[in-house]
């Protein structure tokens, strides 16, 4: 009953009234606004939705007002309005190379969109369980599958476990606005993550503060898992985005001259070089 619901609202397009969304978020604030349901469909995620307001795009699930999972701006194609994945860029910088790029949490693929046009030629891989997040993300948020970008609808942990590919950068993302999956919360897990890098590789996981698992603990098993760790948290949402590996590569002064490098190329839409100077020690 539930999908046929679902499956007869997309139909047509729903028009919601919406209060302002928090200051907080660079597409914001807007002022009370009219949210355009582009998308949605029953899935294990609960309903995904796709809802547009006036100047950006949203991949949302349970409610057009829930939790935004990727955002996008509709006038900008090139901004990047989610703090953490700016934040995350900084693996980019610190990573030896950039040739292979594993996202574990596709979402709308805000991510991967980045490092398709930072770095062109590298392979990108991402791992998500929910193929209804895969379309909308497809659909939407311009996530355009490849030989070079291959998307694969699997569990994180068994795709981990099973994969004989290594890669530069790991980007785990499963942390949804509520929580991470408990197995997605382990030093096994983790362990698996790191041994999927090449030499001088990077992992970097996306944590909530104030999730019911304790952020700092998810840190700790993480650095306990690659050796040394770098931290950094969000000023405008509430994330704490780790940076994990041998402790030859984590060295902040490798991070400031990646950084830097970004900049100069100029495909950046933002800043890079500010942000690194805000890594610190993980607790």
């Amino acid at each position: 009953m539930q999908r046929q619901i679902v499956l007869g609202l997309t139909l047509g397009l729903l028009v919601l009234a919406a209060t302002p969304a928090s200051a907080e978020t660079p597409c914001t604030p807007e002022g009370p606004q009219a949210l355009r349901v582009r998308f949605l469909e029953a899935s294990i995620s609960g309903v995904v939705f796709v809802v547009d307001g006036p100047r950006c795009r949203y991949l949302r699930f349970g409610s057009p007002f829930g939790t935004d999972q990727s955002v996008i701006s509709l006038t900008d194609p090139d901004a990047v309005p989610t703090e953490y994945v700016r934040l995350a860029t900084l693996g980019l910088a610190l990573a030896r190379r950039t040739e292979r790029v594993l996202l574990v949490g596709l979402g709308g693929g805000t991510f991967t969109n980045l490092v398709r046009r930072v770095r062109p030629g590298a392979e990108i891989d991402a791992v998500e369980l929910d193929p209804v997040v895969v379309e909308a993300a497809t659909r939407f948020f311009g996530v355009e599958p490849s030989p070079r970008h291959r998307i694969h609808v699997a569990d994180a942990a068994d795709f981990l476990a099973k994969t004989e590919r290594r890669f530069d950068l790991v980007f785990l993302d499963t942390y949804d606005g509520e929580g991470m999956p408990a197995h997605l919360a382990t030093e096994a897990y983790f362990t698996s993550a790191v041994r999927r890098l090449r030499p001088g590789g990077v992992v970097v996981a996306n944590f909530g503060v104030g999730e019911p698992m304790d952020y700092v603990a998810l840190a700790r098993r993480l650095r306990a898992a690659a050796g040394d760790a770098l931290c950094i948290s969000g000023r405008e949402e509430a994330n704490l985005v780790v940076l994990a590996g041998a402790a030859d590569t984590l060295r902040r002064r490798d991070v400031a001259t990646g950084a830097a490098q970004l900049d100069a190329e100029g495909r950046l839409p933002f800043r890079l070089g500010d942000l690194a100077g805000r890594l610190r020690d993980c607790l």
